[in-house]
Order: structure tokens, then sequence, then C-alpha cells
């Protein structure tokens, strides 16, 4: 099987590296792991070098979730923690797809992209 090309891969590749400032980014600062323990107290490192490596839970960490469910005033169970960017937007299609008509999901998600 022969796939196109998928140009915005090849297009990031080609200009993303190298660069001073990247302000299209979707990560943070490249640190390394030392940078980031060495922000750490005693405590908070010893914990994090005692955590073990494992999958998460698909809803996300429940303290993540309290976290972010505080910060907006809701509750923890109306928040889901995804990861990237094509997990919320296959989320948004599948709730708007189950509001109706495939023309008004598209309209739908216009405006939840901000593109209405």
């Amino acid at each position: 099987m022969r796939l196109k090309p998928f140009l915005l891969d090849m297009w990031l590749d080609t200009y993303e590296h190298g660069i001073e400032f990247n302000l299209a980014a979707s990560t943070g600062p490249s640190w390394t792991l030392k940078e980031i323990l060495n922000l750490a107290g005693d405590q908070e490192r010893e914990r994090f070098l005692n955590q073990k490596v494992v999958y998460g839970r698909p809803a996300g960490a429940e303290g993540l979730r309290s976290a972010i469910a505080e910060m907006h005033g809701v509750d923890r169970e109306a928040v889901q923690v995804v990861t990237g960017a094509s997990e919320p937007c296959s989320f948004s299609c599948g709730w708007l797809q189950s509001r109706g008509p495939t023309s008004s999901c598209l309209s739908g998600l216009h405006h939840i992209l901000g593109l209405a």
C-alpha cells in the first residue's frame, strides 16, 4: 500500500528544529530530567524516583483531574484528561455526531475550533 506523504510532518521536520523561539510548538521547553528534579525538594524528588512507570488511567490521574476541576470550579467527574490533539478532536467529533446530522456536526466543529 502506498500512502500519500503527510505534508505537515514533512514541513515540521524541515523547519521546527534548530530555531531559537518556536511560538507554534505544542510542547514546553526542552529540559533534562536533572533540571526538572532540581526544581523539586528532597521529598518530591524521592517520590518521583520511586514512581512506577505504567500506563495512566484513560480519564487521567485522579489527583490531576481533581486539581483541574478545582481550578475550573467543576466536579472531578466532569474532567477528561487527554494526550495530544487527536483525542480531543476525536471526542468533539463523536459528541457532535451524536447530536445530529453531519452538516450540524461540521457547523458545531467550526464553532468549537473558533472558525465560525
